[in-house]
């Protein structure tokens, strides 16, 4: 469906815009750097979009990639997590990848790592290679900061196991210090 969809864009396209228009059109496709040509970027955009809001992933995630890009239109990073959801949700891996980075990153969304290890997953388990490389380095990130924590947390309990044995100690809820007399200060 999704290839049949994209002959179906290209066939139109082929039909309507020149020769010239369509190499445009490809490198949108493709990714590619149009700013050169700014109003057939943006007249091609069009008809990308009108695929993608019929529902084909395909369409959806190249009109996710050209609000985050800025090619045939403004770049909205906002517009642009909207469109690779769509197309994430259809199963589309290199959008499920995306959709990790925006996550990741906090692009156009909140910064979320649970929802990034979630999309990467999904992009790794159909054979992305990079969403399998981010998800390793973001395990690995929670990870060493458990460690911290961890570390974090023993290094406070000696602290309080020393101010106890003291004789002073925080009481938290009242946010004060406690002091305990120790036998010096019963001399006196």
């Amino acid at each position: 469906m999704k290839n049949i969809s994209l002959f179906l864009f290209l066939s139109l396209c082929t039909s309507i815009f020149a020769a010239p228009k369509l190499k445009t059109i490809g490198k949108i496709l493709k990714g590619a750097d149009v700013a050169g040509d700014i109003a057939t970027a943006a007249e091609i955009f069009q008809s990308l979009l009108s695929l993608a809001q019929g529902g084909d992933a395909e369409s959806q995630f190249k009109s996710g990639n050209a609000y985050y890009f800025g090619r045939g239109v403004e770049k909205d990073y906002k517009e642009s997590f909207r469109w690779y959801t769509k197309a994430a949700e259809q199963g589309h891996a290199e959008a499920q990848f995306n959709l990790g980075n925006a996550y990741y990153f906090g692009e156009g969304v909140p910064q979320d790592y649970k929802e990034a290890i979630k999309w990467y997953t999904k992009a790794a388990e159909q054979g992305h290679i990079k969403a399998k490389n981010n998800l390793k380095e973001l395990q690995e990130k929670i990870s060493e900061n458990l460690t911290k924590i961890e570390t974090q947390l023993n290094d406070k309990k000696k602290v309080i196991t020393q101010l106890k044995t003291t004789g002073i100690f925080t009481d938290s809820s009242k946010g004060k210090y406690l002091v305990f007399k120790d036998d010096s200060d019963q001399k006196n």
